[in-house]
C-alpha cells in the first residue's frame, strides 16, 4: 500500500470531518484531532512534513515523515496488530 492510500485510509478512520477551530488571521477551518507529543531526532523548520500517530494507549505522536518511513514503523497488513 502506498503512501497517499495509508494516509486516506487514515483521514477515513476518524471520521466525518467537522471544523472545532477558525484560524484568527488566515480564516481558514480546522479539526482539533488531539494534543501530541514531538518524537524527533533530527532539527526541524516551519513546514516540514510530519506524521501524526497513535498508540494503543490513546496518545497522539508527532515525527518528521522521514523518520517515520525509514524503516522503524513497520506497515501491518490490513492494519492488523
Amino acid at each position: 500500500m502506498e503512501f497517499h492510500e495509508v494516509s486516506a485510509k487514515a483521514i477515513r478512520s476518524l471520521g466525518q470531518w467537522k471544523p472545532t477551530h477558525r484560524h484568527h488571521k488566515g480564516g481558514g477551518f480546522y479539526q482539533f484531532v488531539g494534543a501530541a507529543q514531538l518524537q524527533s531526532s533530527i532539527p526541524l523548520s516551519d513546514t516540514d512534513s510530519m506524521v501524526v500517530y497513535q498508540a494503543e494507549d490513546g496518545t497522539l505522536w508527532v515525527r518528521p515523515d522521514v523518520e517515520f518511513y525509514d524503516g522503524r514503523f513497520l506497515l501491518l497488513a490490513d492494519g492488523a496488530g
